[in-house]
């Protein structure tokens, strides 16, 4: 005679099957990180990560991309190449429609004959063979319809007796923007003039740090755990249409700087 188990044993029997063989998924809990996983058991201990405020940089000549052998004309019908260049953008910035600034996370402490001072680390260097940078991590997200940043670097990192950064930092001493006399500057230029290119005109810029503030063509929207990213586009040409190559270099500086902003524009 075949005896039947009851239906509560065979119930329990199973559960127990499939419990023992359920493994736990251990991930990131939180929801405003990049990387959440709402699916997660448990929450891991420091896997979580920030999203980013992210920059993406389109170097043009005449709306096309920017190459160092483009041969470009001025408004004075000067032939000219940009050989090379680096500069900074600072205090990145993007704006929620009423009004406040999205905040990064990551700081940087320097010292200046002033004091001791505490600011967003929104500092990137650019180069002409880098195309995207992360400006900082973030934790907010919304709705955002404008762009500030500064063109330069204030003067406070300029003249700081110490910066507390890392060595890959693009303010640490290793690092930051200098002359040929090792003097800290946040822009340089390398030109190349004359029929036959052969005059090389180094530009560089110690002073003169600009604010550029920029509407969004269309308002950009993000969600928890989102990056923030935008782009703008850089007319190097913009920079030097007005400039007259023969005439000094102060001159050449003035006009550079008179057109600075004109090269910037946010997509």
């Amino acid at each position: 005679m075949i005896r039947r188990l009851p239906v509560f044993i065979i119930i329990a029997v199973l559960i127990l099957t499939f419990s023992s063989c359920y493994k736990r998924v251990e991930g990131c809990l939180d929801s405003v990180s990049s990387n959440y996983n709402p699916l997660a058991d448990d929450a891991c201990s420091g896997c979580c990560k920030n999203p980013n405020l992210t920059i993406s940089i389109k170097h043009q000549i005449n709306d096309t991309f920017y190459s160092p052998t483009d041969t470009i004309f001025n408004l004075k019908n000067q032939m000219y190449k940009i050989l090379d260049f680096s500069y900074y953008i600072s205090d990145v910035r993007v704006r929620f429609l009423n009004g406040d600034f999205l905040t990064g996370i990551k700081k940087v402490d320097y010292t200046t004959s002033a004091g001791n001072f505490t600011v967003e680390d929104n500092f990137i260097k650019i180069r002409p063979d880098v195309f995207v940078y992360t400006v900082n991590e973030i934790r907010n997200y919304g709705i955002f319809d404008s762009l500030f940043f500064v063109a330069g670097l204030d003067v406070g990192i300029r003249s700081a007796s110490s910066i507390n950064v890392a060595n890959s930092h693009v303010l640490s001493d290793s690092l930051f923007l200098k002359d040929e006399n090792k003097q800290k500057i946040w822009w340089h230029v390398t030109i190349a003039k004359g029929k036959d290119f052969s005059d090389t005109l180094q530009l560089s810029f110690d002073l003169n740090e600009q604010e550029v503030d920029m509407v969004f063509a269309k308002n950009l929207e993000t969600k928890p755990g989102n990056n923030v990213p935008f782009t703008i586009k850089v007319n190097y040409d913009a920079w030097f249409e007005e400039t007259d190559f023969e005439a000094d270099l102060s001159e050449i500086k003035n006009s550079v700087l008179k057109n600075l902003k004109k090269g910037f524009i946010v997509e």
